[in-house]
């Protein structure tokens, strides 16, 4: 039982800096907790924004199947090659 004492004694203060003894941050947490709060409600606003988005596209340009189309229609041959390339 006395041996426990000791050892957590030693675990506690190897944990702390000799100077200052103040805790040592050895493991950091580079993933904050409001990335948990806050991914579902972004993906949510994204996803509408999107969904919102394809139904406008739907309504101006009913016939057309690929955003290539909308563009080649729109701006013409040369936006449509462009787009094709970077795209």
């Amino acid at each position: 039982m006395v041996v426990w004492r000791y050892a957590l004694l030693f675990i506690a203060l190897s944990a702390t800096s000799k100077a200052s003894r103040k805790p040592v941050l050895r493991f950091r947490f580079y993933f904050s907790p409001w990335y948990v709060v806050f991914s579902p409600f972004t993906f949510l606003i994204k996803s509408q924004i999107l969904f919102q988005l394809a139904a406008k596209l739907k309504l101006n340009a009913p016939y057309a199947h690929t955003w290539l189309e909308i563009v080649g229609v729109r701006w013409g041959k040369v936006a449509h090659l462009v787009f094709m390339f970077f795209g």
